[in-house]
């Protein structure tokens, strides 16, 4: 679906260019309406698009009664809440009360780029800023800017965007743990560290959790370490590994101080936790990505539903954290505006006969689609045969491997986005024939 905004016939109207299966259609907003949002109050400036003036800014109060006072001003205007643009900066949480009680009454939302709205503001010239002015330009500038409207997102996109993004949050959270855990072990035992290799493994938090100083695990029964460590090792370590353990612990030269115990005993008892929460995360993320699978396929009509094995590449993690950010495909016309959205893309400068002739890539896309590309493409370039073999064609060429990577991440965008699209499953013949046709124009 793709969306167009222009002035009309008279310069009056901004109208909306809809794409519907071929067939344009034009619908006209009569109003835009701009939000600056704030935690406790937000303004909301109305603007006649007819007679290109702003009609009248109102304090919002993140309230029952704010809500409904400004819903009723809007009835006042117009009564068809179609006539209405709705507007506001791109704030993460902040009016996501207000934004879907309007989106659920028809109400049509953007959201504006928060470096363009301010580049748009200075551009008018005006050296003060309130919350009205701010919200006075953003109406303006809805009425002669083209936006694409916001499509919401289904309850189980929405929750899996959550999902996966506090699963992150976890993830940056126990790294920080286990360096806790690491600077704490090179004070009490040193020389076990080495020995326990993977700080987040079952086995070394057993040891640690169980012999939290190094007179503890100096003086522990042989047998009942032996016991610990084939119980979280699943047997795949024994009496040799343990016995190893403990004569580090007796030679150690680490220190024996009881506030140092007591830290790790509470980091670990942390770390602990923070990994429960992942694992459970990971768990209902599956869940959620079977789910949303299944309803895409659906709405496609298709008769084989999409799963995992429809990708090139991919986990749960992956291929859900992927479904959740791009949200509907519609919003996205071609695979460059969707390769725009995340930011996979050259930041490309010119300036008369000037051009960057190696243009770094652009990091306004975003970071939480960024990181999982960049990991799927090291992946395919690893296990996925066409493009081990397009990886390696590019280095014997004299290809950047960086770049290359950054080649093979835009060609499994365009795969994901064609599986979306079509609901056809990533099919490796039809893939090798769209390469040599291109490799011959």
């Amino acid at each position: 679906m793709f969306l167009e905004h222009g002035w009309s016939n008279n310069d009056q109207v901004v109208t909306k260019r809809q794409s519907d299966g071929g067939n344009p259609m034009t619908v006209t907003y009569k109003y835009t309406v701009a939000l600056d949002l704030g935690k406790k109050q937000h303004v909301a400036s109305i603007f006649d698009t007819e007679s290109s003036e702003q009609q009248q800014s109102v304090k919002v109060p993140v309230n029952q009664a704010g809500f409904s006072r400004l819903e009723r001003l809007l009835q006042t205007y117009s009564p068809d809440s179609s006539a209405f643009l709705v507007g506001c900066e791109s704030t993460g949480h902040v009016g996501e009360t207000l934004l879907r009680r309007l989106q659920a009454d028809g109400y049509t939302v953007v959201r504006m780029n928060p470096a363009q709205v301010v580049q748009f503001r200075r551009g008018l010239g005006r050296r003060a800023k309130t919350d009205k002015l701010d919200a006075e330009a953003m109406a303006l500038q809805l009425s002669v800017t083209d936006f694409v409207p916001e499509q919401l997102a289904s309850e189980t996109a929405r929750t899996l965007q959550r999902m996966t993004r506090l699963r992150l949050d976890f993830v940056e959270e126990q790294g920080r743990w286990v360096n806790r855990v690491r600077a704490l072990v090179n004070q009490i035992y040193p020389e076990i560290e080495a020995l326990l290799g993977d700080i987040t493994t079952s086995t070394a938090l057993a040891v640690l959790t169980s012999y939290p100083s190094r007179l503890s695990l100096a003086g522990a029964p042989l047998s009942e370490l032996t016991k610990i460590v084939e119980k979280a090792s699943r047997k795949n370590k024994g009496s040799v590994y343990a016995r190893s353990l403990q004569k580090a612990a007796k030679q150690s030269v680490g220190l024996d101080d009881p506030w140092l115990t007591t830290e790790l005993e509470l980091v670990l008892r942390q770390l602990l936790t923070v990994r429960d929460n992942v694992k459970s995360l990971e768990r209902e993320i599956a869940m959620l990505t079977e789910q949303l699978l299944q309803e895409l396929s659906e709405d496609l009509g298709v008769e084989e539903p999409l799963t995992l094995d429809s990708f090139p590449i991919g986990t749960h993690l992956s291929i859900g954290t992927l479904l959740a950010e791009i949200g509907s495909v519609e919003r996205f016309p071609t695979i460059k505006h969707l390769l725009s959205y995340f930011g996979w893309c050259p930041n490309t400068k010119e300036s008369g006969s000037s051009k960057s002739p190696n243009p770094k890539m652009s990091h306004q896309g975003n970071r939480f689609v960024r990181r999982i590309l960049w990991m799927l493409s090291v992946a395919a370039v690893r296990w996925v045969p066409e493009y081990v073999d397009y990886y390696q064609r590019r280095l014997d060429a004299g290809k950047n491997k960086m770049k290359t990577i950054v080649a093979v991440g835009r060609k499994l965008l365009s795969a994901i986005f064609a599986i979306l699209r079509d609901g056809q499953p990533y099919d490796p013949d039809r893939y090798l024939q769209q390469q040599m046709k291109a490799s011959n124009t």
